[in-house]
């Protein structure tokens, strides 16, 4: 078997806060085969911007290792860290502001390319290419980014992160900023885009309902940590963990397709001073008499898929399985996670 693309072990982010520290991200572990598209979701705060963050050598690692396409990409420095950026790119979620508004769009999508080395008639050219092939042609492409909509600035932000001919791309609520019509048509560029190319995507969401038309694999984040990882189909249609039934449970429709009615309730807790023990308990509707001392460690519910929940070790009534009963995904999730 072949190496994964992406390998991440133990990846762990500190934030300095007053004399204080909040970890951000904590001894997450992923991994990401080529060709395939991971999302990490999770509610705002839980982490999911940071892994982005320090996976694009954004922020510093405090801890872990990165194995990227063969190389140790935590380690990397200076020349060599930006000779190989190309590899790595990045769509954000607002694309308006990480243009340049004095810039034509195709002179910020040319400039990957005119920082690698390009002559800048060769980069203008390959810019033109991909723009047309995100479906910005002509007098469109020598537009300033206040004279495009949302979506054909998110068009332009997938051009700049392409036309590099990266690897991996990482998608950090790349459709959170646009309408629901214009989601399903970014989404759908995204998967032509990633088969035409052969390429890997880390997709970054809060929106659990795009998952099965973007996913093969799903990591549930949760302050910080991975409370469950596996298989998208798996995840969708067989929730394991408390948090990850109460997300699907809080998606329309889930309650009338016969799902227990168990949102996440309650705010999220201050990731500077995370609870003890299972980080989910305060907010956990089954939590038992062990989860506020006791760090649920990961238990394979099979090959592919783990969730850390306490429910799931030998102590629970069935081993392997929720003694309670799963929270099953609306039937149109079913549906497509199905087929």
């Amino acid at each position: 078997m072949t190496a994964p693309l992406l390998s991440v072990r133990g990846l762990t982010v500190d934030y300095r806060v007053g004399r204080g520290r909040l970890r951000a991200v904590d001894h997450v572990d992923l991994d990401l085969e080529q060709g395939e598209t991971l999302a990490v979701i999770g509610e705002s705060g839980s982490g999911k911007s940071t892994i982005a963050s320090a996976l694009l050598r954004l922020v510093p690692v405090a801890g872990g290792s990165v194995e990227f396409d063969g190389l140790d990409w935590a380690s990397l420095r200076g020349a060599a860290l930006r000779r190989e950026r190309h590899r790595m790119q990045f769509v954000p979620q607002d694309a308006g502001s990480s243009l340049d508004p004095r810039w034509r769009v195709r002179e910020s999508v040319a400039e990957p390319l005119v920082v690698a080395g390009k002559p800048l008639r060769q980069a203008r050219e390959q810019a033109g290419t991909m723009l047309d092939r995100v479906g910005l042609e002509g007098p469109l492409q020598e537009r300033f980014p206040h004279q495009l909509s949302g979506g054909q600035r998110q068009r332009v932000a997938i051009a700049r992160a392409l036309v590099s001919r990266p690897r991996l791309v990482i998608c950090d609520e790349a459709v959170s900023a646009l309408d629901v019509s214009l989601q399903a048509e970014i989404v759908n560029l995204l998967v032509e885009l990633r088969a035409e190319r052969d390429l890997t995507y880390v997709f970054i969401t809060h929106d659990i309902a795009l998952l099965p038309y973007v996913a093969d694999r799903v990591g549930v984040l949760y302050l910080g940590q991975v409370v469950e990882s596996g298989p998208a189909r798996d995840v969708l249609v067989d929730p394991q963990h408390p948090y990850t039934q109460g997300l699907l449970s809080s998606l329309p429709g889930a309650h009338a397709a016969g799902g227990a009615d168990r949102p996440v309730r309650g705010e999220i807790p201050d990731p500077a001073n995370p609870p003890t023990g299972c980080r989910f308990h305060p907010r956990c509707p089954v939590a038992v008499d062990g989860c506020p001392e006791f760090e649920p460690a990961a238990v394979a519910v099979s090959p592919a898929h783990s969730a850390a929940c306490h429910l799931l070790g030998p102590q629970s009534e069935t081993p392997g399985r929720t003694a309670d009963p799963l929270v099953p995904p609306p039937s149109s999730l079913l549906r497509k996670a199905r087929s």
